[in-house]
């Protein structure tokens, strides 16, 4: 199949959708092309992807199925942001984005039908799944500690969008059930190692939004109780002490063994995902996940080749320069946490 075609539902469509006004959609529309998956793997471009795997031929379901995973890509970001602001100074004009995008894939599964399986069902089942996941994240995030070092911490990054399985779900009744069921394993572990990169180049932006990842947690936990002090009281503290926070941790991160430690984990979790994603009919999806993995192979290249060497190497750096990890622009979310809190109308 493919996968260049043009598509039914284009970002201006989904742009002119949106409950706000010209100027809030202009002013963000960084952040809403984000929302919408421009050349993201996991973005608009995913059902077809998966469709490519599946070997289908792109039809009106396939379509809807697109449409669909857009809502749930943005629905999950902006539930993701809401999650990040506290409550009292929650962002009205993004409770409305929210409802707006569930209520519109809401809207699209009631076009599906299908004599052996119930796409309502499937969305409520995904639904739980993703607030499930979210709820214990945001614990974690919150209480801080070095009860939560445990490889269990990124067990469940997978469902953490809530699209990663419905394309799977939805197109199953066409396909060979074992190449669907090899395909959501491929994808959620793609799925989870480009959520621990994330992790390692945006441990900064993270803390800043008052998320501690694995890697801060395991850094600080083996360091000093004091910054793991700090860590739990991050979400209440002022942009100072963060900063203060961040200093203290910025020059020995990058260096720590936990680093090369969870690129070698994401390294191998590529490797399993393209071997399963190899037996598709289509390989689009399958080059795509070979590339990933060989950037990554090439950064642990480049650090074995340094093994000795005087200069200390900064693998956060280099993971960043790979262009491996997800790459979020701080246009498409915001300078800070505060231009991220601000109101979009």
């Amino acid at each position: 199949m493919n996968t260049s075609k043009s598509y039914s539902f284009t970002f201006a469509e989904f742009l002119a959708e949106m409950p706000l006004s010209e100027r809030s959609k202009c002013a963000r529309r960084e952040y809403f092309a984000y929302c919408y998956g421009e050349n993201k793997l996991f973005g608009e471009r995913y059902v077809a992807l998966i469709a490519d795997y599946l070997g289908l031929a792109w039809d009106h379901t396939a379509d809807i199925v697109r449409r669909l995973s857009i809502y749930l890509r943005a629905f999950t970001i902006v539930d993701d942001d809401l999650r990040d602001i506290p409550s009292k100074v929650n962002d009205c004009s993004l409770n409305g984005l929210r409802q707006h995008f569930l209520g519109s894939a809401w809207q699209l599964i009631d076009e599906l039908s299908s004599p052996i399986m119930d796409p309502a069902q499937n969305l409520t089942a995904e639904l739980h799944r993703y607030n499930e996941a979210s709820d214990f994240y945001a614990k974690l995030h919150l209480n801080a500690g070095p009860a939560a070092v445990d490889w269990t911490y990124t067990d469940r990054y997978a469902d953490r969008m809530a699209l990663v399985r419905m394309p799977f779900l939805l197109l199953k009744p066409q396909t060979d059930c074992d190449r669907v069921s090899n395909g959501i394993i491929a994808v959620e572990g793609l799925m989870k190692a480009l959520q621990i990169l994330d992790d390692l180049v945006d441990w900064q932006e993270d803390l800043r939004e008052g998320r501690v990842t694995y890697p801060t947690l395991c850094y600080c936990s083996s360091t000093s109780t004091t910054l793991v002090q700090q860590l739990r009281n991050i979400t209440r503290s002022g942009p100072k002490a963060m900063e203060h926070t961040i200093h203290n941790i910025e020059a020995e991160l990058p260096y720590h063994p936990i680093i090369r430690e969870q690129l070698e984990r994401s390294c191998g979790i590529v490797k399993e995902a393209s071997s399963a994603l190899k037996e598709g009919q289509g390989d689009t999806l399958w080059r795509r996940t070979i590339e990933i993995g060989n950037r990554l192979e090439a950064v642990l290249a480049e650090c074995d080749h340094l093994k000795g060497s005087v200069e200390r190497d900064n693998l956060v750096l280099r993971i960043q320069r790979s262009g491996a990890a997800p790459q979020r622009l701080h246009k498409e979310r915001g300078e800070n946490v505060e231009s991220r809190r601000a109101s979009v109308d």
